[in-house]
């Protein structure tokens, strides 16, 4: 598949220079091996947050964040646009006959951040293990599911964001608001937030669905309606669908860099 030989010439790109590419991953591997040790000292001094547990509140912390890293792994090229614009590197996506969806995801792949996302899949299979008592194959279907449908909201924010780029040729710092906020306000149950808060975040940017409402049904914290928060993540991957529609008709108005 042409996506696949992409990323790999991106990757042994990176190889190229490995004691920089391992040096960050190993710096990356402390940072996220503290923030989880920090999470540990509130659960021993508090034992539980506004009732939810440690082991709910760090399903909601290690998907959200395991959700936002995959989609900078694969999204570079959103995250990017800025750039690709300001040095004419778009002109040339023009050119190929190839999806330009396609070619953005693709673009600029780093293994250091493929290897962040990793580290976050280890953890979370650990912190299962040791804390996920009565834990099914369904729900780690489900939990397969709230982890897609996170990463397909991040990447649409991001989508949006490239989009504005066309007209602004920088990013928009307000977007991150939702993408750095997002995942700040996403590793916590959302019910701990105002109600406005979490409506805004369940039903217009649905990040509810890709963490609080399936941890939930993992965390056996409902007992009617199941299936309803079993097809959460599903609703929420449909926000991607709005947001490549609105990239598209961004791209519409480029008219290139100009000299």
């Amino acid at each position: 598949m042409l996506l696949f030989k992409y990323m790999k010439i991106n990757i042994m790109s990176n190889l190229e220079y490995p004691l920089a590419t391992y040096s960050t991953l190993l710096a990356r591997m402390v940072g996220i091996i503290l923030e989880l040790i920090g999470l540990f000292f509130l659960f021993d001094r508090f034992q539980s947050l506004v009732g939810y547990s440690l082991y709910e509140v760090g399903l909601c912390y290690l998907i959200i964040r395991l959700a936002n890293a995959l989609s900078i792994c694969f999204g570079k090229g959103y995250n990017s646009m800025s750039g690709l614009i300001r040095k004419g590197a778009f002109d040339t996506m023009l050119i190929r006959p190839r999806n330009l969806v396609l070619q953005s995801f693709s673009h600029a792949l780093d293994i250091r951040d493929l290897g962040v996302s990793v580290q976050y899949i280890i953890m979370l299979v650990l912190f299962i293990s040791i804390y996920g008592v009565n834990f099914t194959v369904m729900k780690g279907i489900v939990l397969l599911l709230t982890v897609i449908s996170g990463t397909a909201i991040f990447l649409g924010i991001l989508m949006i964001s490239a989009g504005i780029c066309f007209f602004s040729v920088k990013n928009i710092e307000a977007v991150s608001v939702f993408t750095d906020g997002g995942v700040k306000l996403g590793s916590y149950p959302l019910t701990i937030y105002n109600k406005w808060i979490t409506r805004f975040f369940t039903f217009i940017i649905p990040f509810g669905c890709a963490n609080y409402l399936p941890v939930l049904y993992i965390a056996d914290k409902i007992d009617s309606y199941r299936w309803l928060y079993m097809l959460s993540p599903v609703f929420g991957m449909l926000f991607i669908i709005p947001c490549i529609f609105i990239w598209y008709a961004c791209a519409k108005h480029y008219s290139s860099t100009g000299s």
